[in-house]
């Protein structure tokens, strides 16, 4: 291992002689089998004798966190560093994962015992109910875990006890969290959250059935902002943006083709399967985030052609999914990465947007669908939504075909 490694013989005699030589070459070779670099495996070689060092060889196998904790600041305040080099924003990220990750490989890392919060059987028994019970798509009801869970944190925080919640408690939750940056719709969708949360309570028991129905948010209007998105002129700026020889941009490429062209939510990009294109028919198979139901599309020439350039670099894994981390561990993206990389580069091109996540292009292809003259029915089918409700505020979009309306003449008629 070290041979191929290094080509110093001084620093593979180093690293031939260092303490704990199966452990650090068992690990090493774990890595390069998951398609790690020559170079981030050098790194991390280095790394592995600095960790002994901090910690010892014969304490090492049995380390704790909090003792991984102090072995990180005695190596941060311990380095030599340039005069001329800033100080690091969060130092102990360049010991500490090293460490973690190569502990816990062998199985020397002792772990804290997680102690169950003491509202966990609530909220996990709403959650099983969310599921069973109601159906409700596994983004939905992390959404409403995040906001019950909020809500529940916060009372025991004060010294209170889930039994005791009520209605004075909820009001100077939503209001605590009113005065920060959250926005009028965030707050009413946590007071609905919070409202099925206390129905689902009253049925168990738990609360009288009066909470949920007196549990307010702040007024929002139906369809009282248009939906923004880039000018699809942005869109091919940021397509004309992305290097076509540097292989994130490849792989951004085709998912950003895929969220303007087809108008599709981050999660359903993130979770697109290799499986799911069909080359042969020419055709793409979606499965929707809220509905979960399968949805066929024509594939379009030049996604076809994104798609083929990435599966050229795409990294020889064996994951299912379709995209995935450009370096190692590769691993299926998450839609959380989805959102960054279209946001970072919406951003950089500066394009005048609230918000530039990957929502911004499925409301681009929205607009420019209704700009084609498609009807509220087809565009609604193409967004995959389940009501025509969802669909019906991109006609306030179209302002060029509104204003004619506005300018039609009645010819004397009053």
């Amino acid at each position: 291992m070290f041979e191929s490694l290094f080509k110093n013989p001084l620093t593979r005699r180093r690293h031939q002689t260092a303490p704990l030589l199966e452990e650090r070459l068992r690990y090493l070779s774990a890595l390069q089998q998951r398609g790690y670099s020559k170079r981030v495996l050098q790194q991390i070689a280095q790394k592995l004798l600095v960790v002994i060092r901090e910690l010892g060889p014969d304490a090492i196998r049995k380390v704790d966190a909090t003792q991984l904790d102090a072995a990180s600041e005695r190596f941060m305040k311990g380095r030599r560093r340039l005069p001329s080099r800033p100080e690091p924003k969060h130092p102990g990220n360049y010991f500490k994962p090293f460490a973690r990750n190569w502990l816990h490989f062998l199985g020397w890392l002792r772990e804290p015992i997680p102690v169950p919060e003491p509202f966990a059987p609530y909220l996990e028994d709403f959650c099983t109910w969310m599921r069973d019970e109601r159906n409700l798509s596994p983004q939905t009801i992390l959404t409403k875990r995040y906001h019950v869970g909020g809500l529940l944190r916060w009372h025991h925080a004060q010294g209170g006890k889930t039994e005791d919640l009520g209605l004075s408690d909820v009001a100077a939750f939503l209001a605590e969290r009113g005065t920060g940056r959250w926005a009028r719709r965030t707050i009413a969708a946590m007071a609905d959250s919070l409202r099925a949360f206390f129905r689902f309570g009253a049925l168990r028991g738990w609360w009288c059935p009066s909470i949920a129905e007196a549990i307010e948010g702040p007024v929002v209007y139906r369809d009282e902002t248009l939906p923004a998105g880039p000018a699809w002129a942005d869109i091919g700026r940021l397509i004309e943006s992305l290097d076509p020889h540097d292989p994130t941009d490849v792989r951004d490429r085709a998912m950003i083709l895929l969220l303007a062209v087809y108008g599709l939510r981050a999660g359903e990009v993130a979770s697109m399967t290799l499986d799911e294109i069909k080359w042969e028919a020419r055709e793409l198979l979606v499965r929707r985030s809220k509905s979960a139901a399968k949805h066929k599309y024509p594939l379009v020439a030049w996604v076809a052609e994104a798609l083929w350039v990435y599966l050229r670099v795409r990294p020889n894994c064996a994951c299912s999914e379709l995209f995935v981390t450009m370096k190692a561990p590769f691993k299926p993206i998450s839609r959380h990465i989805v959102y960054n990389e279209v946001a970072h580069r919406l951003t950089a091109l500066g394009v005048p947007l609230r918000h530039c996540g990957p929502h911004s292009l499925r409301h681009a292809c929205a607009a420019r669908l209704v700009s084609e003259g498609l009807s509220l029915k087809e565009i609604g089918d193409q967004l995959g939504h389940r009501s025509a409700a969802a669909t019906r505020i991109y006609a306030k979009v179209d302002l060029p075909h509104l204003r004619k309306v506005a300018a039609f003449d009645l010819g004397g008629l009053s």
